[in-house]
């Protein structure tokens, strides 16, 4: 067998190397390649990049120049599809491989004809314990976005397994962790030996920031929420709890309120004090839609709310100051101010030609948006759920925005993670990412071909600004931590003292 250098030089890279960033890049790839397999010679490697920067391509690279038949795990079915015609793209379609997802109905791991399976990891777990796979056939497994290593999430079972086979594994992240114990828990649970950052250059993101103002509608409907919280948290201090009645609960507020209720089981206020609460946190979320989301959202909402049968239901509907809620939410639909600035914002970027991606935080909010840009003759589709049933509609939909036959694509969190979308120029936060990695990913899926854009489209209210705030600060943190010269993971003291320093600098919210 050939040098894996000599190797490397050979490939074709079909596509790849029409500019002169991407032939710059082809020689980081290679040197990082080589880097990957050096390291292997001493235990399991973490590749950390931008998003955009290559990660797979230096994956794949350093697997066809050592010839190592792998399994290569991916998140989504639409990602690891991906991953595999990049792999035909690098090799020239020399190297053979297989996909194997929840559709796949006859799946032959152990063939080794296929150099490289490329498997959701669900999949891949559920098979090894009928015993389909025999993993002594591989000899490295790829963990793509491995920080979603934690909990019971098929990646740690896989990554033991692989290790007690004495396996190599390649770990791919841009987003290891929002902090330093983050890291060293899925390093762990990776059993990640090696810290590898591949610093390459990337076209550039701008990032912007659109507050928009309540108008008088909004702020009215505000007040009448705000009123209802307080008279349901006045009810609950009623049963001894601990509630205040002039702040906007937040999620961990009331995750901690509703411990305080279930240490009530057992006594007579139990049961009213869990109907009260019930009101308080559907009531929130309620007013969360409406502020952060629009009308059309909660109206959605509202529908869920009238199937549901409970008392603490039957008592929001029978409050008056709900009822005028729900009014003027109907006769205001189309005027809700962050609705109106994205269809103001998605018209301007059609006149200049530009696409773009809006990620929304509800399946909701993604079909009254495609609603309104209908009506704004804005072409525009969505895309919801990870599940296999809405692949080709995916595949379709991603073309279509590729080939600029769609103006603008509104998703949920499935097209956050991994997916190339090389010509893309925007990224819209209509739903503010709900954590750090979230926003880095989903801002990563611009900028990756051409320099491209990110907008965060804020109302001007704490349940946007903070999250915003918050997301950017934790951020800041984990590339502080990844840019630690001297931050190895696997010693624990280093975690500790860099979490103290950078504790002072970038302070907690």
């Amino acid at each position: 067998m050939a040098p894996p250098r000599k190797i490397l030089k050979s490939l074709p890279l079909v596509g790849f190397g029409q500019t002169p960033m991407e032939l710059d890049r082809r020689a980081d790839w290679e040197n990082f390649a080589l880097k990957i397999i050096n390291h292997f010679r001493s235990g399991n490697v973490a590749l950390v990049a931008e998003t955009g920067a290559g990660k797979t391509v230096i994956a794949l690279m350093a697997i066809i120049a050592k010839n190592w038949r792998t399994l290569f795990l991916a998140p989504q079915r639409y990602l690891a599809g991906q991953h595999q015609r990049l792999l035909d793209r690098i090799s020239g379609e020399s190297v053979p491989s297989q996909m194997y997802t929840g559709l796949t109905k006859k799946r032959d791991w152990n063939s080794l004809a296929d150099r490289i399976i490329f498997a959701t990891p669900h999949i891949a777990l559920n098979d090894y314990r009928r015993q389909l796979i025999d993993l002594s056939q591989f000899d490295l497994v790829v963990i793509d976005e491995f920080h979603k290593a934690i909990g019971d999430y098929p990646y740690v079972s896989l990554a033991q397994v692989a290790s007690s086979k004495r396996l190599k594994i390649l770990a791919l992240s841009a987003s290891p962790g929002g902090d330093l114990e983050k890291i060293e828990t899925v390093r762990k649970n990776c059993r990640i030996s090696h810290w590898l950052k591949a610093e390459i250059k990337t076209p550039t993101k701008n990032e912007y920031l659109e507050m928009v103002k309540l108008d008088d509608n909004l702020k009215k409907i505000e007040q009448l929420f705000l009123s209802l919280l307080r008279d349901t948290a006045l009810d609950l201090t009623c049963y001894g709890l601990t509630v205040n009645e002039k702040k906007l609960p937040t999620i961990k507020e009331l995750n901690r309120l509703k411990e305080c209720v279930d240490s009530l089981k057992g006594e007579e206020v139990f049961y009213p004090a869990i109907s009260a609460y019930a009101r308080y946190a559907k009531l929130r979320h309620a007013y969360a839609i409406t502020i952060s989301e629009g009308y059309g959202s909660f109206l959605a909402y509202l529908e869920k709310l009238r199937k549901d049968q409970s008392r603490a239901v039957h008592d929001i509907f029978q409050k008056n100051d709900f009822h005028e809620i729900v009014a003027l939410a109907r006769q205001n639909q189309l005027n809700h101010p962050k609705v109106y600035q994205l269809l103001q914002l998605a018209s301007n970027l059609k006149e200049r030609g530009k696409t773009a991606l809006v990620f929304v935080g509800l399946k909701d909010t993604a079909e009254m948006l495609l609603d309104f840009m209908e009506r704004y003759k804005i072409k525009a589709d969505i895309v919801f759920g990870g599940a296999d049933k809405n692949l080709s509609h995916q595949e379709k939909v991603l073309d279509q925005l590729a080939d600029r036959q769609l103006d603008c694509l509104i998703c949920t969190s499935v097209m956050e993670e991994g997916v190339s979308i090389g010509e893309v120029d925007s990224v819209i936060h209509y739903s503010m990412p709900p954590t750090e990695i979230s926003r880095l990913q989903r801002s990563g899926r611009t900028g990756r071909l051409r320099s491209g854009e990110v907008i965060y489209l804020a109302i001007d209210h704490a349940l946007d600004t903070n999250r915003y705030f918050a997301t950017k600060r934790k951020l800041e943190r984990m590339k502080e931590a990844l840019r630690q010269n001297s931050f190895d993971p696997a010693d624990s003291e280093t975690i500790r003292y860099h979490k103290r320093k950078i504790d002072r600098t970038l302070p907690l919210i």
